[in-house]
This record gives structure tokens, C-alpha cells and sequence, in this order.
């Protein structure tokens, strides 16, 4: 998939499900994470794109893991470190 954008600067939010319904897929899910990233690395480098990450649950857990940033290598190494510790049900 090969993205474009024109003259504005983007702003990209990814959010991530921790319930405990996914844990297994959990690493799944952060791969797919960093594959956006990776796709949007010249973007980001450019100053074009600013991707941040914010996990949710079920139960009301919302945690922030990065804010907005257009440094890619910053942005992988948050997404590889995230757990889903927001887990169960309301």
C-alpha cells in the first residue's frame, strides 16, 4: 500500500485494544503498528507525518504509549515495548 499525501501535514493517531480478548494477538497487533510506521517513514522524516499511539480497553483504560512524533525510530521502539496491561471486561 503506498500512501500519499498533498500539501498538509498529518496528524495520525493509532489506537490500540488491550481487552483481554486480544492479548494473545497482541504482538501481532504491534507489528502491524510499526508496518504503518514503516510505510510512513520518509513522511515522518520529512516532517509531513506525526503518528502517535493510544491503548484503550474495555474496562475504561486509556493510556497514552506515545504522543504525536515524526521520529520514526522513537515511534518502533514504543510500539515494540507496549503491553496490553489495560486487559478485562466491564
Amino acid at each position: 500500500m503506498t500512501l500519499q499525501f498533498r500539501d498538509v501535514d498529518q496528524d495520525i493517531v493509532v489506537l490500540v485494544d488491550q481487552s483481554g480478548s486480544i492479548i494473545s494477538d497482541f504482538d501481532d497487533i504491534k507489528t502491524g503498528v510499526v508496518n504503518i510506521a514503516d510505510s510512513l517513514e520518509g513522511n515522518m522524516d520529512s516532517g509531513e507525518v506525526k503518528i502517535g499511539i493510544i491503548k484503550w480497553s474495555s474496562c475504561g483504560n486509556v493510556d497514552e504509549v506515545i504522543d504525536l512524533t515524526d521520529n520514526h525510530t522513537n515511534f518502533v521502539n514504543a510500539a515494540n515495548n507496549m503491553s496490553p496491561d489495560g486487559g478485562g471486561h466491564m
